[in-house]
């Protein structure tokens, strides 16, 4: 390690491995009592700086000691690999229902969570490089892994599964598992939304309750209490009001904007100057084949990734622009980067913003959803390139007037008119929602008080008289007759009263920004909406 930080990671290290030990995580023993038929796998460092939130200061250096999971074999090492992770979709969710009915919240996190499970087999490894330990070389010692240390395979499913079953077992916590969503588990008034090793606690009854399920988690795992709500899964969370919640990332901006060269570290330097929005309106972006390739100073596919999570948290205003400049990330040109940047721009004007959660309970499940038919569509090389000739569609989902989920995406077949595009669209669109319509119902199964009706229902908001017609109305039609049966899926539901299509004005259509660059008018408007 060259970097002038190396001490502390050296001091990492040391404590790292003295903490495993002293947990029996793993034990040394001599090489000898490995069995023939069994590989020693490597042990491999990852380092980390932890920085706070507000300065950016380095207060902590962690060094955290895997097992070399990609020298682990398939059915030898390892079985199953899927874990469930909790969507911000779920989340976005619960903080809405909180907000609005005043519930209480609690964020805690398990303390090397992954290692509180036992390993499924037997399991050997190096000994890790930068470590002496008294009595042990790796030419005649190693380490036989007791525990589920970090960078298995499976580790994170074993870690799920260990969890799971102490929540739901009726002897210990006795927690029901949502039918739903794998991650959500209920007791009583009490809801946990787990991620992995982050979880947040919500009762619509009493702190009491929260302060109650905090302790009896303690006493079976290693747990740390992180108060409320404030920074999870890289987004802050804040509640300057009360029943209001604004999740911003202003710090994952500032990381794009460092990368980009918008704004400087050396901070006597003037920042680059912002634009209004965040892609050029009545463009096209398309994949420039005689341009000139890209060949700047930073990471197109590292940029293109924090937009991504940026905007699939935080910033639906900037998801048109990201998945238009993440479809050039295997070979991108000059223009294409150009149009990443400004986005950036565009970020460097509203670093401060994000999504501010103040229900309207006079609103229930609402989805808005739009479609661009082949917007990008380009004369000039529609020969060559085909998919230039497929529609863009878009959607957002929102509850009591705060939005959940949204996606602006390409459509996987060509349609043939704008009736088409906006029909197939609004089937995309009822299939993601009808998850959330059956989660609702789950929870108003649960607690008895979300809506005074037993039903929950979704309002389906279409701009295109046509597909609102064949969505309301199924009716064979000539020109609509050769449309594939998958997508009428939803007519079951809009016939039982679960989905109910509403016909909506083009200027009231709030998932425009997820199929076409607006302008500057229209996107403001829009996003004072969120």
């Amino acid at each position: 390690m060259q970097e002038p930080d190396a001490p502390q990671f050296r001091e990492a290290m040391v404590k790292e491995v003295i903490d495993h030990l002293k947990n029996r995580h793993f034990v040394v023993i001599p090489r000898s009592q490995v069995p023939k038929d069994e590989e020693t796998l490597p042990a491999v460092w990852a380092m980390r700086r932890k920085r706070r939130i507000d300065t950016r200061e380095v207060y902590k250096w962690k060094a955290r000691l895997n097992i070399g999971g990609h020298k682990m074999v398939k059915g030898k090492h390892y079985g199953e690999t899927y874990a469930p992770t909790l969507s911000w979709a779920t989340i976005r969710t619960w903080l809405t229902l909180a907000a609005c009915n005043g519930w209480h919240t609690r964020q805690l996190d398990f303390v090397l969570a992954y290692p509180q499970a036992d390993i499924p087999r037997p399991t050997y490894m190096e000994l890790p490089d930068g470590i002496e330990i008294e009595g042990a070389s790796k030419e005649t010692h190693c380490l036989r892994v007791l525990k589920n240390i970090y960078g298995g395979k499976d580790a994170g499913r074993t870690w799920y599964e260990y969890l799971k079953i102490r929540l739901v077992d009726p002897t210990k916590l006795g927690f029901t598992q949502s039918k739903i969503d794998d991650c959500v588990f209920y007791r009583g008034s009490t809801v946990l939304l787990v991620y992995t090793d982050d979880c947040i606690i919500i009762d619509k009854e009493s702190q009491h309750n929260v302060d109650t399920l905090f302790k009896e988690l303690s006493h079976r795992f290693n747990v740390e209490d992180e108060g409320q709500l404030s920074d999870y899964l890289g987004v802050q969370i804040s509640m300057p009001e009360q029943e209001k919640y604004q999740f911003t990332q202003p710090h994952l901006i500032d990381s794009i904007l460092e990368d980009l060269a918008l704004w400087p570290q050396d901070h006597k330097l003037a920042p680059t100057r912002p634009t209004d929005i965040p892609a050029v309106p009545n463009s096209i972006l398309g994949p420039d084949l005689e341009g000139e390739t890209f060949q700047g100073n930073w990471s197109y596919k590292s940029v293109i990734g924090k937009l991504n999570f940026l905007e699939k948290c935080t910033r639906p205003d900037i998801s048109y622009a990201v998945h238009q400049c993440a479809r050039y990330m295997a070979e991108p040109k000059k223009s294409h980067a150009e149009a990443v940047k400004r986005i950036g721009r565009y970020l460097l004007g509203t670093r401060e913003k994000g999504i501010s959660i103040t229900p309207e309970m006079s609103k229930g499940l609402e989805c808005y959803v739009d479609s661009d038919f082949c917007g990008n569509w380009d004369p000039n090389i529609a020969e060559n390139q085909p998919m230039t000739s497929k529609s863009r569609y878009g959607y957002i989902v929102k509850l009591h007037g705060m939005p959940v989920y949204w996606a602006s995406k390409l459509h996987t077949i060509f349609t043939l008119s704008t009736a088409e595009s906006e029909y197939i669209a609004l089937s995309h669109a009822a299939r993601y929602v009808r998850g959330t319509v059956y989660l609702l119902q789950e929870i108003n199964n649960i607690y008895h008080r979300l809506q005074p009706k037993p039903q929950v229902k979704c309002r389906l908001f279409e701009d295109n008289s046509a597909a609102y017609e064949m969505a309301k109305v199924p009716k064979m039609r000539p020109r609509t007759r050769h449309i594939n049966v998958a997508y009428h899926h939803f007519r079951g539901e809009v016939a039982n009263g679960r989905l109910v299509p509403c016909k909506c004005a083009t200027q009231d259509m709030e998932a425009d920004i997820f199929t076409k660059a607006t302008g500057k008018e229209t996107l403001q408007t829009l996003r004072k909406k969120r």
